[in-house]
């Protein structure tokens, strides 16, 4: 697939959508909405929110981060924000900030359009059929044995 590289002394000074691949090394004045992999790398500056159906983050982050697929935090990130993503995969090394909302992969979730998740959940349970509206059967907790001192057997060759 085709790739749109933002260079490392690139200023973009407003949003920046595309269809195809994003690689952003410079700087990005407002949000990033890509319909494919948008990645940000160490290094990059983004203004606003990225939005993506996978993000793939390399650099320092203070904008919200939503994705239809998967976020990756390679070991290079600090995000300090929020994620709202199905999938997310955190390298070793990476610092994280914030909270994760982990939404369905399946949802119907536009990339440029915000989402209001609660209408969503509200409309779509009124819509379900009567048999899916059973609450499911309660599960027994299971008891953990008494905590207690055992006797030390020691024994020699």
């Amino acid at each position: 697939m085709p790739r749109t590289v933002i260079g490392p002394e690139t200023r973009v000074g407003g949003p920046l959508g595309g269809k195809d691949d994003l690689v952003i090394e410079g700087t990005v004045d407002g949000p990033v909405s890509g319909e494919a992999t948008v990645t940000l790398a160490a290094g990059s500056n983004v203004g606003g929110e990225v939005r993506g159906r996978d993000v793939i983050v390399g650099g320092v982050l203070r904008q919200a981060v939503h994705a239809t697929g998967t976020v990756r935090l390679l070991a290079t990130a600090q995000v300090f924000a929020d994620i709202s993503t199905p999938r997310i995969a955190i390298d070793e090394g990476a610092v994280f900030e914030g909270q994760v909302r982990m939404i369905r992969a399946n949802a119907n979730v536009h990339v440029n359009a915000n989402v209001n998740a609660n209408a969503n959940a509200n409309a779509s349970a009124s819509e379900k059929p009567a048999s899916m509206n059973v609450a499911p059967a309660p599960r027994a907790i299971p008891t953990l044995p008494p905590v207690g001192k055992k006797k030390l057997l020691r024994r020699t060759p």
